[in-house]
């Protein structure tokens, strides 16, 4: 795909037929001011130099830091989101044991609870209620021994937590709570445990264990005789349903379409949890000789960040730009201005995107349901749970699902986890099959966007090419408040390369102008 700026004779023009030639000629011509930059903080260095304050008075604040360090990284073995959604189940618990069963409640806890109800004169029931929920969340968050515990563990049996999942599963008119509703309380209490620095009971936990496999089979059961939905969560998104969206966040052309396009494409293709789209890091981004590559720091089962090197590659899809990631993260780029903290998307990107897409599968219900979907059932899960079914059953030469364990960050158990590596051959595979290149056809070859620069200003020059000059011009003009790092400018090159390419396209796609 070759990208036309202009056609003026220049003595700087060069011969470059490939991506790879056309970016490493431009970050040529970007070294040298990089390299005066570069002489000058030297020169500059003393000025910021901290050797010379004296820190003699900083010790006491040294030791308040350090213990609040080590509180920090006492606490990050899992996520406070985590943590959080554990201590509101476990409020549940508390709150069901003290109204039903009282003697596994302790002392503390119930005045505690007794008193925030009476304190509330003259406010409504209603009002009083929420007022012991959150102190009831308060005692559960602030335990941190068997003596604070609100719940005394020694009293707590199988069959009283057994009752407590069977009342919860009534309040929605079931006998069984969902396997991810059952597991939830059940990894919660267990959390509790270790919050208060102890471990459950050996025999309960066997015990709970067993009458856990008794439950999911009366779940089973029931959903056969009520009729009830059969998958749990949200429904993987079709790769027809991500195509329509697209299609029509393009269409829109608003700012908000634009964040929401890029978000969605680069979550569909990277197949990964919305919440690692929403930490891409800018400096985390780079250019491949095809593709822009996208790291990880850490994920969800990757908390160490043992995987950091694992590239993952995102593909242009100039036959369908509705769906072209490099497009939409493009058009993203040149309308929002680079973030303070370095990351691709603001930190409430999730409930942005989560209300457009509400939004957008709200506004075209008659066109979701006509391709079999609930409404209800499309939400930000649907785009990862879609773009891995699709990359795994979406043709008959899908990529190996090692491949594609590795890029959404699965386990495939410990020793195929140890033997089975990360392959840069099987990424690229799933980056052009999810990008929606026909594997079956010399399309799935193609070669995003670039320019092409010619060298001899001797003669006439050809169709289709520009100077180093013209490439600078364009990324200044769509990037205009964009500073970008040395390992970043490639990036800007192909994604001015993709603006103009596809400028026809979205001239004509695009409703709101």
């Amino acid at each position: 795909m070759l990208t036309r700026l202009s056609n003026k004779v220049n003595p700087h023009r060069i011969d470059i037929e490939s991506p790879e030639d056309a970016i490493n000629e431009v970050l040529n011509h970007f070294s040298a001011d990089d390299g005066k930059q570069e002489e000058e903080n030297v020169e500059n260095e003393h000025l910021d130099d901290p050797e010379e304050e004296d820190d003699e008075d900083d010790e006491d604040a040294d030791d308040k830091h350090s213990g609040n360090h080590y509180e920090k990284i006492s606490k990050m073995y899992i996520k406070d989101r985590t943590r959080g959604g554990y201590n509101s189940s476990n409020r549940l618990l508390l709150l069901w044991l003290d109204a039903k069963h009282p003697e596994c409640v302790s002392e503390n806890a119930k005045k505690a609870l007794q008193e925030t109800f009476e304190s509330r004169q003259g406010a409504t029931v209603k009002h009083k209620n929420r007022a012991v929920t959150a102190k009831a969340l308060e005692l559960v968050a602030k335990a941190h021994d068997i003596d604070s515990s609100p719940i005394i563990f020694s009293k707590i049996t199988s069959r009283l937590f057994i009752d407590f999942l069977h009342c919860r599963a009534r309040l929605k008119g079931n006998d069984f709570l969902s396997k991810s509703g059952s597991g939830g309380f059940r990894s919660a209490f267990k959390e509790l445990h270790r919050q208060c620095g102890t471990s459950i009971d050996l025999e309960l936990e066997a015990d709970l264990k067993e009458k856990y496999q008794g439950l999911l089979r009366g779940l089973a059961e029931e959903k056969q005789q009520k009729g009830g939905r059969l998958s749990e969560g949200k429904d993987p998104m079709s790769f027809p349903l991500y195509k329509f969206l697209c299609k029509k966040l393009v269409q829109d052309g608003s700012k908000e379409a634009i964040f929401a396009h890029a978000f969605l494409t680069l979550t569909w293709n990277l197949i990964c949890r919305s919440k690692n789209t929403v930490n891409i890091h800018m400096n985390h981004i780079t250019w491949g000789s095809d593709s822009i590559i996208i790291k990880f720091a850490h994920t969800k089962t990757d908390v160490t960040g043992d995987q950091q090197s694992y590239a993952r590659h995102v593909y242009a899809n100039p036959y369908d730009m509705h769906i072209c990631a490099i497009i939409a993260l493009a058009k993203y780029l040149s309308c929002f201005p680079p973030k303070e903290d370095g990351l691709l998307f603001d930190a409430n990107s999730y409930k942005r995107f989560q209300k457009i897409l509400k939004k957008i599968v709200k506004e075209n219900q008659a066109d979701v349901e006509r391709m079999g979907y609930d409404v209800d059932d499309i939400g930000v899960h649907s785009v990862r749970k879609g773009a891995a079914t699709y990359c795994c059953g979406g043709t008959t030469a899908a990529p190996h699902i090692a491949a594609v364990c590795n890029r959404a960050g699965w386990s495939m158990g410990k020793v195929k986890d140890v033997y089975i590596k990360y392959g840069a051959a099987g990424d690229q595979h799933v980056g052009r099959v999810v990008a929606g290149l026909p594997v079956l056809n010399a399309r799935y070859a193609c070669s995003p966007p670039f320019f092409r620069i010619q060298q001899d200003d001797t003669i006439e020059p050809e169709e289709f090419e520009c100077t180093v000059e013209d490439v600078d011009y364009a990324i200044a003009t769509f990037f205009p408040t964009f500073e970008a790092k040395v390992t970043f400018k490639p990036v800007t090159v192909t994604c001015s390369a993709a603006l103009l390419y596809g400028y026809t396209f979205l001239d004509s796609n695009v409703e709101s102008k």
